[in-house]
């Protein structure tokens, strides 16, 4: 199968380009045409070169197409990975339908999507899953692929700091930046640090060089940046009130791979308690890793996604 997506997220396009790989399937992401287009144009979410798909995701099977040859040579599948986009790309389709499939993403829970048009739908969250099985749609509970060798356990660590790995983090997300900023200036021995922009290789490391993850964000569902750092051994940190029905929730146990706070004084005391408790700070850092692997099996949701596509309405 030939499958187009518009990129909205850092990990999409390499997790998703990883599992066609391994069904044969090759993944088409929007070229530069697609901004400014003057019928099929797609405001939101990145737009590739095909260099920088080479050097970035060193993936064979990823491929920039732009406008005019989508719609000279259609793909297979059309995925639609956000509200954002999901107008731009339910007119591209208008033109398309015809000659291929439309499938819905959703990441975060209950994306407020045109249940009416939405016949396939992968999720990751909680929330949209059930409301697509209770009015029969073609629907996979899916957890996308991790890549567990990149982001591979190398041992606990004590250093006194603290990393977020959060897209655009102050401009998108300015609530719990704030949440999180209060929370942070209450232990200035530990060195608070917002990463952004960098290459997905250098990840890894820089979580592994830190004692945990921060990720207070008001929206979120499947969250990347959370398993990735469980899978390096890092407990995520996170504010009880953004938890509630959230899919990452099947992993983030507090006190066993998270530390959740209600309150400035709450965060305070336990993050003091897990930079001094050495034996405890090491004994959830080893829990993190091997939890994430028995929770997120690559092969079987592989698996799954193959019947999924083979069976599209």
């Amino acid at each position: 199968m030939r499958i187009f997506m518009s990129d909205m997220h850092n990990a999409i396009p390499f997790s998703f380009g990883k599992v066609f790989h391994a069904l044969g399937h090759t993944l088409l992401l929007a070229g530069h045409s697609f901004q400014k287009h003057d019928k099929y144009k797609i405001t939101y979410g990145r737009k590739w070169t095909q260099p920088e798909v080479d050097h970035e995701l060193r993936l064979s099977n990823v491929k920039v197409i732009e406008v005019q040859e989508l719609l000279d040579n259609p793909p297979d599948v059309i995925m639609i990975m956000c509200d954002a986009v999901e107008n731009d790309i339910l007119k591209l389709w208008s033109e398309l339908k015809m000659r291929c499939k439309l499938v819905y993403y959703s990441g975060n829970d209950n994306q407020p999507y045109n249940f009416n048009i939405l016949q396939n739908l992968l999720a990751a969250d909680q929330g949209t899953y059930d409301r697509a099985v209770r009015v029969g749609k073609h629907v996979l509970k899916y957890w996308p692929w991790i890549d567990y060798e990149l982001f591979k356990y190398e041992g606990p660590s004590g250093n006194r700091i603290v990393r977020t790995y959060i897209h655009y983090y102050p401009r998108l997300f300015r609530i719990g930046y704030q949440i999180a900023t209060q929370a942070m200036q209450t232990t200035p021995e530990i060195k608070w640090e917002v990463i952004d922009g960098i290459h997905k290789s250098k990840t890894p490391q820089l979580m592994r060089e830190s004692m945990a993850t921060l990720h207070v964000k008001e929206l979120e569902g499947y969250g990347y940046a959370i398993i990735e750092s469980l899978a390096c051994g890092r407990p995520v940190i996170l504010y009880r009130p953004f938890t509630k029905n959230r899919t990452f929730m099947n992993w983030c146990i507090d006190g066993q791979t998270a530390i959740i706070f209600d309150n400035v004084a709450d965060f305070k005391e336990k993050i003091t308690r897990y930079a001094e408790d050495e034996a405890a700070r090491t004994a959830m850092q080893d829990h993190c890793h091997s939890l994430i692997r028995e929770k997120i099996s690559n092969e079987e949701q592989t698996t799954n996604l193959k019947t999924f596509l083979e069976n599209l309405k």
